[in-house]
């Protein structure tokens, strides 16, 4: 079952204690450093959750869970995010966020939103999860990535990682967009009608295009070309017609792909959270190693603690 934990039971008891007598308001963002005796030695994840096509990721980290819980070792409480800009956000500065499941991409796209700057010094990689493939549908009258300049391009969600990527892979190609969200149904008629030029997905191991994109209104897949600006954030990687039936031209599609990483903040021994995320990782070979046994062992072998992502670097404690 997708992960849908909105709250956890630690953060729910973390927001009843940001509440003094009377009812008065604290803080909800207390200092990463001075509290070395913190008494949950749970951790929390925080999971692409509400924003994801399929939640594929959300359903390792679900099983991530389990295997803690079944082998008597620190609780693992997953959480349901909110896209990857905001699960940015929580691991910088929400009490009780631990670790988050993002794509790699975010580090780049953290170059054009002033919200997020300096993330690159305070995130640190734990896990590469597995290699997401960009997508770039386009109307019958694109025949290229340039000919989206000026037009709009829809992601599906504000915050999700299509919009990230979408507006980090553009900015990078210099190809100014109009880049607007909408859902998948209504994505679709635009790109029918001609009311939108692109629709930018994300799709993960296994994962297929949706059905809800007509193969029979000339809709098909452009390519992503090759770029030294690209490169150092994406890899690359082609499309295939077994992979997108009916939008692919012979010979396939090249495109890029994105890395989805299980990441944490910076802690160190003297930030509060350093003891249980340093439990996490200590026991974090072995719960990997009984995964790649199990139901999903196909995903949990390809997962790498030690893959060179660009632009990120490992977490000093990590496996």
């Amino acid at each position: 079952m997708r992960a849908r934990v909105l709250v956890s039971a630690f953060l729910l008891a973390a927001a009843i204690s940001t509440t003094g007598a009377g009812g008065a308001s604290k803080t909800l963002h207390p200092a990463r450093s001075g509290a070395a005796n913190f008494p949950d030695e749970s951790v929390s994840i925080v999971t692409e959750g509400l924003s994801a096509v399929s939640g594929h990721d959300d359903e390792r980290i679900a099983e991530l869970a389990r295997a803690y819980a079944a082998s008597g070792l620190p609780r693992v409480l997953p959480v349901a995010g909110l896209g990857p800009i905001v699960n940015a956000r929580d691991l910088l500065h929400m009490r009780g966020i631990d670790l988050a499941v993002f794509d790699s991409d975010i580090i780049a796209y953290a170059r054009l939103d002033s919200a997020l700057a300096g993330v690159e010094k305070r995130l640190t990689q734990v896990l590469k999860l597995s290699d997401k493939t960009i997508y770039v549908v386009a109307a019958p009258d694109v025949s290229g990535v340039a000919d989206l300049a000026g037009k709009k391009v829809l992601a599906l969600g504000t915050d999700s990682d299509g919009h990230v990527t979408a507006s980090t892979m553009f900015s990078l190609l210099g190809i100014p967009i109009d880049l607007g969200s909408a859902d998948l149904a209504n994505a679709s008629k635009a790109l029918v009608s001609g009311s939108a030029k692109a629709l930018v997905l994300i799709l993960g191991p296994g994962e297929t295009l949706p059905a809800l994109l007509p193969i029979d209104k000339g809709l098909h897949l452009v390519a992503v070309p090759p770029s030294e600006a690209l490169d150092k954030v994406y890899g690359r990687t082609t499309i295939t017609d077994a992979q997108a039936p009916g939008l692919v031209a012979p010979g396939g599609v090249a495109t890029l792909r994105v890395a989805s990483l299980l990441a944490t903040y910076t802690w160190r021994p003297n930030l509060y959270r350093y003891g249980p995320v340093q439990q996490f990782l200590l026991a974090l070979p072995q719960v990997i190693a009984g995964l790649r046994t199990g139901e999903s062992a196909d995903f949990w072998r390809a997962v790498d603690a030690h893959a060179a992502v660009p632009g990120w670097q490992a977490y000093d404690g990590a496996v």
